[in-house]
């Protein structure tokens, strides 16, 4: 990446305040599921960084003979930068489940707590949600941006 020269909607040349992209980095990372099971080579992901963002996708089977519990992804390739009002993360994500045991009705999701792992819920109404809880052969795939320090 280079700098570039900032130009504003009208074409008239922009003073950056000698802003320039202070780091950018792109690569794979690999997560395992606490407690659980996944599919062998099926838990890769991607991510990218740019300045203190950080983009993950990622996609995971999980294995037969799960135990009971929740489903909750370790391992994110940047540490997560906490929220100073309350310490949870500040996190923007999407998920799709296929053959995923929910006992909602609404739109599932994906967060990043404090202690860095993904979890995964679902809204049951609009003032409940239901963490997502481990199931045989389920296959998730997920994207999530977050605030790193």
């Amino acid at each position: 990446f280079s700098a570039q020269t900032p130009t504003g909607v009208s074409g008239a040349s922009v003073d950056s305040g000698g802003e320039v992209l202070d780091h950018y980095e792109e690569g794979e990372w690999e997560f395992s599921i606490e407690g659980g099971a996944v599919v062998s080579g099926a838990r890769k992901g991607r991510y990218t960084r740019i300045g203190n963002l950080v983009t993950i996708t990622g996609q995971f089977q999980q294995g037969s003979g799960q135990s009971s519990g929740t489903l909750k992804g370790l391992g994110i390739p940047f540490a997560i930068k906490a929220n100073p009002t309350n310490g949870n993360s500040m996190a923007v994500a999407g998920v799709r489940m296929w053959n995923q045991d929910l006992t909602g009705v609404g739109a599932t999701y994906v967060t990043l707590d404090a202690r860095q792992k993904l979890e995964f819920w679902e809204h049951v109404d609009n003032a409940n949600s239901n963490a997502v809880q481990r199931d045989d052969n389920a296959y998730i795939a997920f994207t999530l941006t977050y605030q790193t320090t």
